[in-house]
């Protein structure tokens, strides 16, 4: 081979060998980018967990005394009020079931904007409703 022919192929080596370095840095880059989106889902998901728990603790919250009472002296909690316990809780299981399944932060911002939460029964009626 001559020396033209030898220089050519170095130069095209070291073609070759820029591109791979290339094409590692993006998949690097790439994967970067995946596993700091995947972090950041995770921390959301996490959030919107935290926050579905304490919605739920929230509005639970000012009928406790009726399931103590309950406990304690047997004078049954009134239906609606159990109705809307369970409706609760259920809201709240589904939710972070939702929130669990979701692959990115879109899904779970869109999960936790449709949450439909049950009305209390002490809550005043609305016209029209």
């Amino acid at each position: 081979m001559n020396q033209q022919g030898s220089q050519r192929q170095n130069r095209d080596q070291q073609n070759r060998d820029q591109q791979n370095r290339q094409m590692r840095g993006q998949q690097s880059q790439q994967q970067l980018q995946q596993a700091t989106a995947a972090l950041q889902t995770d921390q959301v998901k996490a959030q919107a967990i935290a926050q579905t728990n304490q919605t739920a603790y929230s509005l639970l919250f000012p009928s406790d005394w009726m399931v103590i009472k309950f406990v304690e002296t047997q004078v049954p909690v009134a239906a609606d009020w159990t109705t809307y316990r369970a409706n609760v809780r259920t809201v709240a299981a589904d939710t972070k079931t939702a929130i669990t399944a979701a692959t990115t932060v879109d899904e779970v911002a869109a999960i936790m904007s449709s949450i439909v939460w049950p009305v209390s029964p002490d809550a005043p009626v609305q016209n029209g409703e």
